[in-house]
């Protein structure tokens, strides 16, 4: 049996630095319109009622989908050969990324009908500190590497721990399977060597160890990884809810899209912090000028001010602020290159968008002084769903390329919270597509390629697939102010998100109709004459949009002079749109 047995012994020749640049290069300008390709040719297959039409749209995309195949190890080849691969120290809940990739592995196995056996240690540390990106590719490449063989009758997964000391030790992954005796292809071979020695390099870079042997028709492929362990290791794997309140905490967040804005507000809801929001790096300056904040979030990518001219003049301007205050950096940017530079620029860390709820509420927790500190409270969600409901929710989703599981995880996996997202995307939509569409008929790219940027972390927070992926294309190609690029791929972007927007609303259609949830017993809301208005501006003030919209329905059922009327109207409508300030101004110009 030659299956591994001809795998190449030396390396291979290096490349010279402008060989590595171009494939760095063409893979930039190949990847983003290979994408439309396809989705064009997904289009032409879900429109089309011609077969003959189906099938040539069919096999375009199998073709497009072994040439982006082919230019994913064509990179990954070259960076590893310029070196660029270098691991990342941040902190990850290992036991939870573990079971969540071996449960995939799982479900994939099934799929194929191929028995699958995994035991994973008990003794994991609860948090380890290393690259949890190169780990989860290593572990996914080895699986891909045992399961892409057609042949294969066995697999199984074995992950331990081995303690060094108090602070260090070694992850040991050991993967089986076995083949059954037939010979394979000149083509599979130099492919399975392919991905051995990309494997090898991963594991260089990691400062680990692997080990391929063979015996017989068994596989076995050994690693030893070194870890550091996080000197806290409390994480609370309760997704659902969030272990303490600060209410004398108080936090800046700095992010120019509204949205944003009210999804992190209403994931630290639950802990009580006091939270200014402004949506430019100039408005923050003033705040921090005249106030102490004990934690700053600072989104990444603004117009005008961006996170790191903010951060700069900071340091700058209020040098104790910048000593004292943790400031993390919001980003939906997160390779190896964009985390390096927010951390060289002097960000204690940065958190990814979408935002995961649990992740936000321990970098807060572990990051406040002590004494704010409270007490423990609950965010567990209002909306109790069982299996059936949220398959029947999950099967809607599905048929507009959202992942109802993947936007839960960033709400916490509250479905009454996912539901007020759904519905504040719904009410955006038309302006923030105007938006769009304004942005590119006047030929202004930069702020058009800002305001993708917000949709392609929005549409992700909501579980959207295909939509953030045709979003960051756009979005690279505006930092380039490629305009013909653009033109080609709005008409892909709209539709996707018209399909995600029907989505949403067939969704929220079931929500509101089922029964699983608590209704509230009236629509009525109590109103104080004396007091409504400052009620409905602390409502907004607190990013509490839906009930500063219930009390202003029920003052509007009431006899009200014409000028009130129009006034509360037109706060209601700018509230829809999140534009706070507005809806704020109008109200105390009443006061």
């Amino acid at each position: 049996m030659k299956f591994f047995n001809n795998r190449k012994k030396e390396e291979p020749n290096m490349l010279d630095s402008a060989h590595d640049t171009f494939i760095t290069n063409i893979n930039h300008s190949i990847r983003t319109p290979m994408h439309i390709i396809l989705s064009m040719c997904e289009l032409i297959m879900q429109e089309s009622d011609s077969d003959e039409i189906i099938e040539y749209a069919f096999n375009a995309r199998r073709a497009g989908n072994i040439l982006q195949a082919l230019m994913n190890k064509y990179y990954f080849y070259s960076r590893l050969r310029v070196g660029s691969i270098s691991p990342m120290e941040t902190q990850f809940p290992a036991p939870k990324m573990i079971t969540s990739f071996t449960n995939a592995t799982n479900s994939e196995c099934r799929k194929k009908n191929l028995p699958f056996q995994s035991d994973i240690s008990k003794d994991i540390p609860n948090i380890l500190i290393g690259d949890n990106l190169l780990l989860t590719q290593i572990l996914f490449n080895s699986t891909s590497l045992a399961t892409r063989h057609e042949n294969t009758t066995f697999l199984s997964q074995r992950i331990a721990w081995n303690s060094i000391d108090a602070d260090n030790g070694n992850l040991i992954i050991t993967l089986s399977w076995d083949i059954d005796g037939q010979d394979e292809s000149d083509a599979i071979i130099n492919d399975v060597n392919y991905e051995i020695y990309m494997l090898e390099q991963i594991t260089e870079s990691m400062q680990g160890s692997m080990n391929l042997a063979s015996e017989g028709t068994q596989k076995t492929l050994t690693y030893i990884l070194p870890f550091k362990i996080a000197q806290n290791q409390e994480y609370n794997e309760d997704l659902k809810s969030i272990s303490y309140t600060a209410k004398k905490a108080r936090i800046l967040l700095v992010d120019d899209n509204e949205l944003n804005i009210h999804i992190v507000s209403m994931l630290l809801k639950a802990t009580g912090v006091s939270m200014d929001t402004v949506l430019s790096g100039e408005e923050a300056l003033d705040l921090i000028k005249d106030n102490h904040y004990d934690i700053m979030f600072i989104d990444y990518m603004m117009p005008g001010m961006n996170g790191i001219d903010l951060l700069n003049a900071i340091r700058k301007e209020y040098p104790d602020v910048y000593e004292n205050t943790p400031i993390f950096a919001l980003t939906a940017a997160i390779n190896t290159e964009a985390r390096d530079k927010l951390l060289n620029a002097g960000f204690k860390g940065f958190i990814p968008k979408p935002i995961e709820g649990n992740i936000l509420a321990y970098i807060v927790k572990n990051n406040l002084p002590p004494e704010l500190i409270e007490k423990k409270s609950s965010l567990i969600g209002s909306g109790t769903l069982d299996n059936e409901v949220f398959e029947n929710y999950s099967d809607i989703m599905k048929k507009y390329d959202i992942n109802l599981t993947e936007g839960l995880k960033y709400t916490s996996y509250d479905i009454d919270q996912y539901a007020i997202v759904a519905e504040l995307m719904v009410k955006n939509y038309a302006s923030t597509r105007e938006h769009v569409e304004k942005y590119y008929a006047k030929n202004n790219i930069n702020d058009l390629g800002i305001t993708v940027h917000s949709l392609k972390s929005n549409s992700k927070f909501i579980g959207a697939i295909n939509l953030p992926v045709i979003a960051l294309g756009i979005e690279l190609k505006a930092e380039q102010d490629y305009k013909d690029y653009i033109t080609y791929s709005l008409p892909l972007l709209y539709y996707e998100w018209e399909k995600m927007i029907k989505g949403l609303k067939e969704f929220l259609d079931t929500y509101k109709k089922s029964v699983i949830f608590k209704e509230e017993a009236s629509d009525n809301i109590a109103v104080n004459d004396e007091t409504y208005l400052e009620d409905i501006i602390e409502y907004v003030d607190n990013f509490q949009p839906e009930p500063a919209i219930k009390l202003i329905d029920e003052v509007l059922r009431r006899q009200i002079a014409d000028n009130d009327f129009d006034r509360l109207n037109k706060a209601k409508e700018a509230i829809e749109k999140f534009e706070y300030d507005e809806a704020i101004s109008l109200l105390k110009e009443k006061i």
